[in-house]
C-alpha cells in the first residue's frame, strides 16, 4: 500500500524569513491593485474623451438636424426657425444642422416668392439661407455632397451673382463631374453672363444626365435660339419633349406652345399650327396661345380665323396682359390694313405705340400709313426710331418673350430695359421701368436702373442743347 501522506505538525515558533516574505507579497498585491485601478480610470477617461464623447456629440448633432427636419416636414417653418435659433449657439459647427437650418430659409424664400411678396423680403430669406449653407460647406469633413454647392449656386443666381454662381457650380463639378443639376445651374449662370457656347455644353451635359427632362430641353432650346440656331431649337424641343410617351406629349400645353414659337421663329409657320391647336385645346383659357394662333392663321392666309380670335379676346375686359394686348392690337391693325381700312389700322398701331413705343412692326406700318397720307415729318420720325431699334431688335423680342414666360421673375424685364436704353428709347424704357417698379417694389436693381435712365436722359438733353436752333444755320 502506498504510504499515506499527512501534514506536518504546526510549529510553535515563527520563521522570521517567512514573515518577511509575506509582508512583501502583501505590499506587491496592494501595488498591483492600485496600478490596476489607475489604469482603469485612465482607460475610462481616454474612452470618454476620444470615443464616447464624440459619439454623444454626434448623436446630439444628428438630433438637432432631425428636429429641424421634422419641423420642415410638418410645414412649420416658423417653429423650425425658432428651434434653429435656440440650437445655433451649441451646434454652429455641425454641418448637418447648418444645412437643415439653411434649408428652412430656402423653403421660406420659395414660399414668399410664390405668394408674390416684395423682392427685398424674399432676398432676406435667400441671404440667410446662403449664409448657413456656406457655413455648412466650410464645416464639412471631406467632400461636401453635391446638394450643398447646388443650393448655394442657385441662391447666388437668384440674388443676381451669376459669376459667383458659375464659380460655385464649377467647384461642385470638380468633385461631382457627372452631376446633371450642377451642369444645369452653371448653364443658367453662363447664359446670364452671355457665355452662350459654354452654356450650350452645360445643357448638353444636363440632358445626358437627365434625358427626359423637359425643362432642361427648353433651357437648351432657348440658348440655341439666342445664338441664332432657331431651327435647332425647334428640333431640340421636338426630340426631347414631344416624342410619344413623354410627359409633355401627354398634355403639357406650355411645351406645345414653346415648340410652336420655336417653329415660328425659324420660319416654319405651317408646322406651328398643329402644336398651337394642341396648346389651345389643352388650355383654352390661355390668352397667349390664342393670340399666337391668330398670328399664324393670319400668316397662313386665314384672315377671317385670325380676326375672329383677336376680336373675341380684345372684347374681354382684362383678359389680356399688356404684351398680349400689344400683339392682338397689332395683328388686328395688320388685318385692317390688308383689307384697305387705313383708319382702323392707324388707330390700332397708335394704340400699340402708346403701350410700347419701340414696337418695330407698328413703327414701320404706321410710318407707311402716315407717309401715304402726306404726314411726312412724323413718318420720318417713326422710321428713324425703327432704324435705331434694328441692331438690338432680336434681343428686345427675346426679352419680351421671357417677360411673358416668366412673369414672376424680375430679370427678363431688367434685360429688356437694358436693351431699350441701348437704342436709346427712353419712353419705352420708362414704361417698362414703371411696370417693373410696380411689380417688384424695393427690388435691388431699381436704383441702378433709375441711375441708367437718368444718365441717358442727361445725355439726350445735352445733345439737344448742343444742336443749333431750327433755322439758325439756314
Amino acid at each position: 500500500m502506498p504510504e499515506k501522506l499527512t501534514p506536518a505538525p504546526a510549529s510553535s515558533t515563527t520563521d522570521p524569513s517567512r514573515t518577511e516574505n509575506g509582508a512583501d507579497l502583501a505590499r506587491a498585491l496592494i501595488r498591483r491593485v492600485a496600478i490596476g485601478l489607475c489604469l482603469s480610470v485612465a482607460i475610462g477617461l481616454f474612452t470618454e474623451d476620444f470615443s464616447t464623447a464624440p459619439m454623444r456629440r454626434a448623436y446630439a448633432q444628428t438630433s438637432a438636424a432631425a428636429e429641424i427636419e421634422a419641423r420642415i416636414q410638418k410645414n412649420d417653418l416658423k417653429g423650425a426657425i425658432e428651434v434653429g435659433k435656440t440650437l445655433l449657439p451649441n451646434h454652429g459647427t455641425d454641418p448637418d444642422f447648418l444645412e437643415q437650418y439653411g434649408r428652412v430659409f430656402y423653403v421660406l424664400a420659395e414660399r414668399l416668392e410664390a405668394s408674390k411678396q416684395p423682392e427685398p423680403v424674399i432676398n432676406r430669406a435667400r441671404q440667410e439661407s446662403l449664409g448657413h449653407l456656406r457655413a455648412a460647406r466650410e464645416m464639412w469633413i471631406g467632400t461636401p455632397p453635391p446638394r450643398i454647392p447646388l443650393a448655394i449656386s442657385l441662391l447666388e443666381l437668384e440674388l443676381g451673382d451669376a459669376r459667383g454662381s458659375a464659380r460655385t457650380s464649377t467647384a461642385g463639378l470638380a468633385d461631382h463631374p457627372e452631376h446633371g443639376d450642377l451642369h444645369r445651374a452653371r448653364a443658367h449662370a453662363r447664359a446670364k453672363l452671355g457665355e452662350w457656347e459654354p452654356a450650350i455644353e452645360d445643357w448638353r451635359a444636363t440632358l445626358k444626365a437627365h434625358p427626359g427632362d423637359v425643362n432642361a430641353a427648353l433651357g437648351y432650346a432657348q440658348v440655341l435660339e439666342k445664338t441664332g440656331r432657331r431651327c435647332d431649337a425647334a428640333d431640340t424641343i421636338a426630340f426631347y419633349c414631344l416624342e410619344p410617351g413623354t410627359a409633355a406629349s401627354r398634355g403639357d400645353w406650355k411645351t406645345h406652345y414653346e415648340y410652336a414659337r420655336a417653329l415660328i421663329l425659324c420660319g416654319r409657320f405651317e408646322e406651328s399650327l398643329a402644336p398651337l391647336r394642341e396648346a389651345a385645346r389643352l388650355a383654352p383659357e390661355e390668352a397667349i396661345v390664342a393670340v399666337e394662333r391668330a398670328e399664324m392663321l393670319y400668316r397662313m392666309g386665314d384672315r377671317d380665323g385670325a380676326k375672329t380670335i383677336v376680336h373675341a379676346w380684345l372684347a374681354k375686359p382684362n383678359a389680356l396682359d399688356r404684351q398680349q394686348r400689344i400683339q392682338a392690337l397689332y395683328r388686328r391693325g395688320r388685318i385692317a390694313l390688308a383689307e384697305g381700312d387705313s383708319a382702323s389700322a392707324r388707330a390700332d398701331f397708335e394704340a400699340v405705340l402708346a403701350l410700347d413705343p419701340s414696337h418695330e412692326g407698328s413703327l414701320q406700318s404706321l410710318g407707311s400709313i402716315l407717309r401715304r397720307a402726306g404726314e411726312t415729318e412724323r413718318a420720318r420720325e417713326l422710321f428713324e426710331r425703327f432704324r435705331r431699334i434694328a441692331p438690338v431688335a432680336l434681343d428686345i423680342r427675346i426679352s419680351r418673350a421671357a417677360v411673358r414666360q416668366h412673369p414672376r421673375s424680375g430679370q427678363p424685364r431688367i434685360d429688356l430695359i437694358g436693351h431699350l436704353l441701348k437704342i436709346p428709347d427712353l419712353k419705352a424704357a420708362r414704361l417698362e421701368f414703371a411696370e417693373f417698379e410696380m411689380q417688384f417694389p424695393g427690388h435691388r436693381a431699381l436704383p441702378e436702373l433709375r441711375r441708367q435712365i437718368q444718365q441717358v436722359e442727361a445725355a439726350e438733353k445735352s445733345a439737344k442743347g448742343s444742336k443749333p436752333a431750327s433755322g439758325e444755320n439756314r
